[in-house]
């Protein structure tokens, strides 16, 4: 994960930015990722993976052989934003009377 990233947590909703067709580690472990990008997904366990030092997830509903996780920097957790504040701005405001002698 880059260092502007948000942090993946346990329990977070992310999505696949990166589905990627088997790469030659995923060849010799006869491993065929079985992910989508743009899938959303939520996230199980948070860990780093003593064979490779990568930071990686396990996702729920998803097991690969022997458990084996994915790399966290190929999903990116939804951020939920609240835009009521936004949708309030567009609201009407009600009319003010003025004076024109002021």
């Amino acid at each position: 994960m880059g260092a502007s990233m948000t942090p993946i947590k346990v329990g977070d909703e992310v999505v696949c930015v990166d589905d990627g067709s088997a790469t030659a580690h995923q060849y010799v472990y006869a491993v065929r990722d079985c992910i989508v990008q743009g899938e959303k997904y939520i996230v199980r366990w948070v860990g780093v993976n003593p064979a490779t030092g990568n930071i990686c997830v396990r996702l729920v509903g998803i097991t690969r052989p022997q458990d084996y996780p994915f790399r966290a920097d190929r999903f990116r957790p939804i951020v939920k934003t609240d835009i009521s504040i936004f949708t309030a701005m567009l609201a009407p405001s009600p009319k003010q009377r003025v004076d024109a002698d002021a």
